[in-house]
């Protein structure tokens, strides 16, 4: 967590929090216990800054996605992927849930179709995409909440088509982002 009080701030200061590594079940909590300790900043206008939360990480779990991301929405941050960094998998996910979303010229967002790891009879690990309908409908509810209803299909229907652990919809820099609706502003 990096704060800074700023003279016009006539209460509370500027914030970012960064969360590195593995989304699991710790991560929205751990968000949620810093993010009530910061005060944003109170401009003289009655207007407060968001709280910026950057995210860096290959990803985790979905509902642990899902659970960031609603933590996110719920405190009203803006997220954002730095310049360098890159937000995949369960961490593009929950990217979506900030207020206001910024994708620097050089970050990269990682989105693909969720799976299931099985164990195959060669004792060799596979991916299974085929979840089932409910889990589907609830990424599509999800990003369209997220989102908006365009928006929202139109990255379901592009992580549906990438079955795979490491690999995805790559989406650099900002003025990607923006275009396709994932980002609010570069």
């Amino acid at each position: 967590t990096f704060s800074q009080v700023e003279p016009k701030c006539i209460q509370g200061g500027n914030h970012k929090v960064t969360l590195a590594g593995q989304i699991s079940p710790d991560s929205s909590f751990a968000i949620e216990r810093i993010l009530n300790r910061l005060q944003p900043c109170k401009l003289e206008s009655g207007l407060f800054r968001k709280i910026i939360v950057s995210l860096k990480s290959g990803g985790g779990l979905l509902k642990d996605g899902y659970a960031l991301g609603r933590t996110l929405r719920k405190k009203r941050v803006e997220a954002v992927v730095e310049n360098d960094a890159v937000c995949a998998s369960s961490c593009a996910v929950a990217f979506l849930g900030g207020v206001s979303r910024v994708v620097e010229d050089r970050g990269q967002l990682m989105f693909h179709a969720p799976y299931l790891r099985d164990l195959g009879e060669d004792s060799q690990r596979y991916i299974d995409c085929d979840i089932g309908r409910e889990a589907l409908t609830e990424l599509l509810n999800f990003y369209e909440t997220m989102t908006d209803g365009e928006t929202g299909e139109r990255i379901f229907e592009r992580t549906m088509r990438l079955c795979s652990a490491y690999d995805g919809w790559v989406i650099t820099g900002g003025a990607a982002a923006e275009l396709f609706g994932i980002a609010t502003q570069r």
